[in-house]
């Protein structure tokens, strides 16, 4: 049909036109949103690409200033994964370079894991904030200084506990489950037989040992040891498939880098065979392993749910574990006000067992979350390059 009227042409011709008017201006239209579209895609494209290029080098340089053996780490901006680098070697005086997918060793970033597995338990009714170690342990002989000393306390280093398990015990290697839980039951029975160091709440004391105690709380409220309880609280709720204890070990499929140790002048690469961590009796405080991917899917849990926006823990419980009690620290994170690199503020924490070291920080108003880990602990010291190196680069994002 032209829309011809006979008698009046002119109508026809008109309505016609219009028609083909109203055609064209489709057509127009659909041209431009498909162009805007395409530029928007190739604009996000190459942000995405300088990202990805951006981080790489960051990690290339700072890898070769601080003398690393390997480096490497990701960033999540909204949950999703925008950059992942990797630099140098699994193992001093090998060709195996450090792969993306690689397992870092996170030392004490293990404490947020730990604090937050607590936090389901307590979430689900197992245990309570206000727990003390009398009320869990109530035939163990424990000093009356304990007595008001509760999980919150131990979990935010501020019950008194000293820093370290004893030298001598550090150094076992319990082979069984069972062996293992009475190793550290009879850890923390020792620690708790006499008073602690400080009044609880008094002051902040950076306590391996308060983490210990606070783990075999929660084995002995649930009959479950500490691995187990990670893994079925932490690991499998939020898929961090990775996860493990210990210096990740390799498979015929799959190496996996080495820890290295600087004796003297020499840096010496530790076979993961020979048991190169902290004792797993203080596992609680420090010997969990994961890929970079993980870490970030950890930290995105975190950083989700302070906002309200998961399902794993209430907002109110991750709020609780994101506020600070004495030095900025809360429960297994050190907790910033305002860094101007990362346009407000930031959780983060690090570890070394010294012969790797971790860095995991959330930077909310960005909504990222950023992980790095070296195979070297010779990290320990190189911290103030790295977070220099980190900061000017989230700087640069809006």
């Amino acid at each position: 049909m032209d829309f011809t009227i006979r008698g009046h042409q002119g109508l026809g011709i008109h309505a016609r036109k219009g028609r083909a008017g109203q055609a064209s201006r489709r057509i127009f239209c659909r041209l431009f949103a498909g162009l805007t579209a395409s530029v928007l895609m190739t604009s996000a494209a190459m942000a995405q690409n300088s990202l990805q290029t951006d981080w790489q080098q960051m990690i290339d340089e700072t890898r070769s200033t601080a003398k690393l053996v390997g480096f490497g780490g990701a960033v999540m901006i909204d949950g999703e994964i925008v950059a992942r680098g990797a630099s140098g070697l699994q193992r001093k005086g090998s060709k195996i370079p450090i792969t993306t997918a690689n397992k870092w060793h996170v030392g004490s970033i293990t404490k947020s894991m730990t604090a937050t597995m607590i936090a389901r338990l307590v979430e689900a009714g197992h245990m309570s904030w206000t727990d003390t170690p009398t009320d869990i342990f109530p035939d163990m002989a424990i000093d009356a200084g304990w007595g008001e000393v509760t999980l919150e306390h131990l979990l935010t280093h501020t019950s008194g506990a000293g820093p370290n398990i004893p030298l001598l015990d550090n150094m076992r290697w319990p082979e069984t489950v069972a062996d293992l839980r009475a190793a550290r039951l009879n850890v923390v029975s020792n620690a708790l037989s006499s008073a602690p160091k400080s009044a609880p709440g008094a002051q902040m004391t950076y306590s391996n040992l308060g983490y210990t105690i606070a783990g075999v709380m929660a084995e002995h409220a649930t009959g479950q040891s500490w691995e187990a309880l990670m893994r079925a609280q932490v690991f499998e709720p939020l898929g961090l498939t990775s996860a493990g204890f210990g210096a990740p070990i390799g498979t015929d499929d799959k190496s996996e880098p080495w820890g290295h140790i600087k004796l003297m002048i020499f840096k010496l690469k530790v076979n993961p065979d020979e048991k190169p961590d902290n004792s797993p009796i203080m596992g609680p405080a420090g010997t969990v392993h994961m890929s970079a991917d993980d870490m970030l899917a950890f930290g995105n849990a975190h950083l989700q749910g302070m906002k309200g926006q998961s399902d794993y823990l209430t907002a109110e419980t991750f709020q609780k574990l994101h506020t600070p009690r004495l030095q900025y620290y809360a429960f297994g994170w050190v907790e910033r006000e305002n860094r101007d690199w990362a346009g407000g503020p930031l959780s983060w924490h690090n570890g070394s067992n010294t012969m790797w070291y971790g860095f995991l920080a959330l930077a909310p108003a960005k909504n990222m979350v950023i992980f790095t880990g070296t195979n070297d602990g010779a990290g320990v010291k190189a911290e103030g390059e790295i977070v220099k190196a980190l900061s000017e680069y989230v700087a640069k994002i809006d």
